[in-house]
């Protein structure tokens, strides 16, 4: 058995001692093959489930913040250490560029982080792509909340007006533990609010055939009013005191919410 393969094999893969070493003897010990069987059986794995594999990244520097998700098609990948001197080369290039970058469309286009992308496929073998780009200039006044979760697959950020740097850190935990979609009630764009409340119109005379319209119009209020308490930030409970909303809070530590973003690996 050569221990150094196997050292080396659960180095680059991040996999079990068992899992290993079952590849190198089914390989006849050629590491070469016995990567490349992991490899396979990894994305085999991958293919049955979600493909949410990669790395939310956030990171400031003076008044630029820069925040991006870099995905991948399966953990090997997401877990290897080339994939993760990628996210941080491109968090390089994007806050050594910033001023040029932040007004494109497509950074991830630019001709370093298009290099960078090229090496990291050469290298890992498999599609890497760079989604929810985002360039944020902090104005003098502002504070900022930004948090990562250990896991790296949800983060995000909080700019306030007002309030304090804890303020906006706890508003910026909240908003990557809630998950919402909007702001507030009325960021919610009408074509969205149009079709989810004729969705859950139709759902409700579909349950309740046997009510009067009235009475369906009643619940159906109480479902869409409901959810869109759900969806937006200002409206859902603050998770230190539930019986209060993230708006009741701010109103309490003086604070507005000017801008959050919130990346989700998982969406």
């Amino acid at each position: 058995m050569d221990i150094e393969k196997l050292k080396k094999l659960q180095e680059v893969t991040k996999l079990s001692f068992q899992e290993c070493m079952k590849a190198l003897k089914e390989s006849n010990y050629d590491f070469l093959e016995a990567l490349k069987m992991l490899k396979e059986k990894s994305v085999e794995i991958s293919s049955k489930g979600e493909k949410n594999y990669g790395l939310v990244v956030i990171k400031q520097k003076e008044n630029k913040i820069i925040a991006f998700i870099l995905r991948c098609q399966t953990d090997f990948v997401a877990l290897n250490q080339n994939f993760q001197e990628t996210a941080n080369n491109i968090k390089e290039i994007f806050l050594n560029n910033f001023d040029e970058l932040k007004n494109q469309k497509e950074p991830w286009k630019s001709e370093d982080v298009k290099q960078c992308l090229e090496k990291a496929y050469t290298s890992l073998g498999e599609s890497i792509s760079l989604e929810d780009c985002h360039f944020i200039a902090k104005e003098k006044r502002e504070k900022v909340g930004i948090y990562v979760h250990h896991n790296k697959q949800v983060g995000s950020v909080v700019i306030l007006q007002e309030g304090d740097e804890s303020v906006a850190y706890e508003l910026a935990l909240q908003l990557a533990a809630n998950k919402p979609k909007f702001l507030s009630l009325e960021t919610i764009p009408v074509k969205f609010l149009e079709s989810k409340k004729k969705e859950i119109v139709d759902l409700t005379k579909e349950e309740n055939t046997d009510k009067l319209s009235n009475i369906i119009e009643k619940i159906a209020g109480g479902k869409i009013e409901k959810y869109l308490s759900s969806v937006c930030f200002l409206e859902q409970p603050d998770l230190r005191e539930p019986k209060r909303k993230i708006k009741d809070y701010l109103k309490e530590k003086g604070a507005k919410i000017t801008k959050f973003y919130l990346l989700n690996l998982k969406y």
